[in-house]
């Protein structure tokens, strides 16, 4: 008799030769259903219909064979479960009968099922990627925005559409070929520190200030913006180009064609262009020399704000032209500053030009009252108390604030208040008090 190792049967039934179920026996899974009414009855009635022919056929394989091979019937138990099950029948001797050992394939069932579903789910996902990619790919090609994608490792062209081909004055025959190339050829020399510079804090931080840079052999003026992407083959920028628009007068057709460069170095007042969010992109030498920066400072990439300190109303970059008045916060003096926005034409851009106006410091008097005040407390050491000399140094020196706040702000209680910190209804009091003391000095009065 052949040996047909069976692990853990679910179902063990004992038959006589013609196929009569004698004994039945279950494991401890299916040990909840009660197959006691299986016994004296033909195994073929405990099957689906379409499982008894199977079962005749073990049973006569198993009597003539001695074994049997394996095959699948659904087992219907008495209490109305049905299970898909693979059985094999073996001959016990001459006149023992047969016995057919069973496994349930409902586990195989289930991960057959699991394995369907998720192919199924694959094949749709794929599909859906398949659809982005082509929305992709439309998008890409038919943008009216220049876009290129570069590699963060090393800055080489990995994709860039039409409109980027374009800006770079490539010709469109030439599209396929500029995959590789490395981008920082394509920006003019003296910017590319600063464009990698740009890059770096994108990459450190997600997001930069966007800046003007000119690309191609014809050296075009672009206002760049950068953001970090993720991809299978590592970091990526996704690098898009806004055209920057210079528009030329001339009295005749013939006349020279004016450089915006040439206009921003050379102009007697500083100059300089701001984004949206007030960043600047690109300043002449006046305006770095007004701001007092070292020749190797560049102002560019950085706010406006971290020279000027508006002294009333901020401009509004959301107006078509507003002027305002600002403190230049370095010891060179200070400056008059009006803001004038660009027309209706680069309106979507947000550019706006500054131009700073250099203004001389105000006269300081050749004798200050706080220092002449701190003389005269410390002449009368031996004669006061401490802390009569303590107080009375407290109360020179808030005067001294007080007045100083009201003339910077130019006699504005509101705007002095702000400088001090204070709240308007304590400045004012503040100011009465010392009226009171006959300390308030020349401005005192509000």
């Amino acid at each position: 008799m052949n040996v047909v190792g069976i692990a853990q049967p679910d179902v063990t039934i004992t038959l006589d030769l013609d196929g009569v179920i004698r004994d039945v026996t279950v494991s401890n899974t299916l040990s909840r259903q009660d197959v006691s009414a299986w016994i004296g009855r033909p195994w073929t009635e405990t099957v689906a219909d379409t499982g008894d022919r199977k079962v005749r056929r073990m049973v006569e394989d198993a009597v003539r064979r001695q074994v049997s091979a394996f095959r699948q019937v659904t087992q219907r138990f008495p209490s109305g479960l049905e299970l898909l099950m693979e059985y094999t029948t073996i001959r016990l001797g001459e006149h023992g009968g047969l016995i057919a050992v069973g496994k349930s394939l409902q586990a195989v069932t289930e991960l057959q099922s699991r394995l369907l579903s998720a192919q199924q789910e694959m094949e749709r996902e794929f599909w859906k990627l398949r659809e982005l990619e082509t929305r992709y790919r439309l998008l890409f090609d038919n943008s009216s925005e220049a876009v290129v994608l570069l590699r963060a490792a090393n800055l080489r062209i990995l994709e860039a559409n039409p409109a980027a081909v374009r800006a770079l004055g490539l010709s469109p025959e030439r599209q396929q070929g500029i995959a590789g190339r490395d981008f920082l050829n394509e920006v003019a020399g003296r910017e590319r520190d600063l464009f990698q510079s740009m890059l770096r804090n994108v990459r450190d931080h997600g997001k930069a200030p966007g800046m003007m840079v000119h690309l191609g052999r014809d050296a075009e003026p672009w206002l760049i913006r950068a953001s970090l992407m993720t991809a299978e083959t590592g970091l990526m920028f996704l690098v898009q180009l806004a055209p920057v628009a210079v528009t030329h007068t001339a009295s005749t057709p013939e006349a020279p064609a004016v450089s915006i460069e040439a206009i921003l170095d050379q102009g007697p007042e500083g100059l300089a262009v701001l984004d949206a969010a007030g960043i600047v992109i690109q300043a002449n030498t006046a305006f770095r020399r007004l701001m007092g920066l070292r020749d190797d400072e560049l102002p560019e990439g950085r706010p406006i704000t971290a020279w000027l300190q508006w002294t009333g109303e901020a401009p509004d970059p959301a107006s078509q032209r507003r002027s305002a008045m600002a403190t230049v916060l370095n010891p060179v003096g200070v400056a008059s500053v009006e803001v004038i926005h660009v027309g209706p034409g680069d309106a979507d851009n947000g550019l706006a030009v500054v131009i700073v106006r250099a203004a001389p410091r105000p006269e300081v008097a050749s004798t200050d009252p706080l220092c002449e005040g701190m003389t005269h407390i410390v002449e009368q050491v031996g004669h006061r108390p401490l802390t009569e000399l303590v107080s009375e140094g407290a109360r020179r020196l808030e005067v001294h604030c007080l007045r100083a706040a009201l003339q910077s702000a130019a006699g504005d209680p509101g705007s002095a208040a702000g400088r001090l910190g204070l709240s308007v209804e304590e400045f004012r009091a503040r100011l009465a008090r010392l009226d009171n003391a006959g300390d308030a000095g020349p401005g005192g009065n509000t």
